[in-house]
C-alpha cells in the first residue's frame, strides 16, 4: 500500500500523547533547534529511554519550572553547565546529580588528548627506546647464519641431506 509522507505526519500528529510520569532518573542535556542561534534543553527518562520533554531555552528558570511541576526526580544526570545545576538545585534540591556518561567521556578524551600533547617528546623517546630493544631482542633470538646448512637440491626435485658440520 503506498502512502504519503503527509498521511504519515497526519496519524502520528493525530495520535494521543502518551501519559507523562515522573521519571526517578531524568537526563538533561542541551540540543540545537538550529545550530549557532537556537538552542534548547532536552529532558529524557533514563530508566524507560524515552524523551519526556523539549524545553525552549536552555535557562535554568524553565528546568527549575519544568522540575516543579514534575516532582519525584531523584537522580539527575547532567553536563556541567552551571544553568542546568542551578536550575537543578532549585527545582529538585533533594535529587542527585550526576554527570552524564557521554560528558564524562568526552571531558577523560580531551583530558588524555592534552596530556599525551605535554609529554609528546617523552613519549617519541620511550617509543624508540622500546623499538630498540625489540630489534634487539628479535635480532638476538635468530639462529647464527653458521648454523643453517643449505639444502642442495638434486635434478629430480628430491631433497639431499645437508652437510653436517664438523
Amino acid at each position: 500500500m503506498h502512502t504519503d509522507r503527509m498521511t504519515l505526519l497526519r496519524l502520528v500528529r493525530a495520535a494521543p500523547d502518551p501519559a507523562v510520569t515522573a521519571p526517578t532518573v531524568l537526563g538533561v542535556d542541551d540540543f540545537a533547534l538550529r545550530r549557532g542561534r537556537n538552542y534548547g534543553t532536552i529532558l529524557y527518562d533514563l530508566e524507560r529511554h524515552v524523551v519526556i520533554d523539549l524545553l525552549p531555552d536552555r535557562s535554568a528558570q524553565s528546568l527549575t519550572t519544568w522540575l516543579l511541576a514534575h516532582p519525584g526526580v531523584e537522580i539527575l544526570s547532567r553536563d556541567r553547565a552551571e544553568g542546568y545545576a542551578a536550575g537543578a538545585r532549585d527545582g529538585a534540591p533533594d535529587a542527585q546529580q550526576v554527570a552524564d556518561r557521554w560528558h564524562l567521556l568526552s571531558n577523560l578524551g580531551d583530558a588524555l588528548e592534552s596530556f599525551l600533547h605535554q609529554h609528546q617528546a617523552t613519549l617519541r623517546v620511550v617509543a624508540c627506546e622500546d623499538n630498540d630493544a625489540v630489534v634487539e631482542e628479535e635480532t638476538a633470538s635468530e639462529p647464527a647464519q653458521s648454523q643453517i646448512a643449505p639444502v642442495a637440491m638434486t635434478g629430480n626435485n628430491d631433497a639431499v641431506a645437508p652437510a653436517v658440520p664438523k
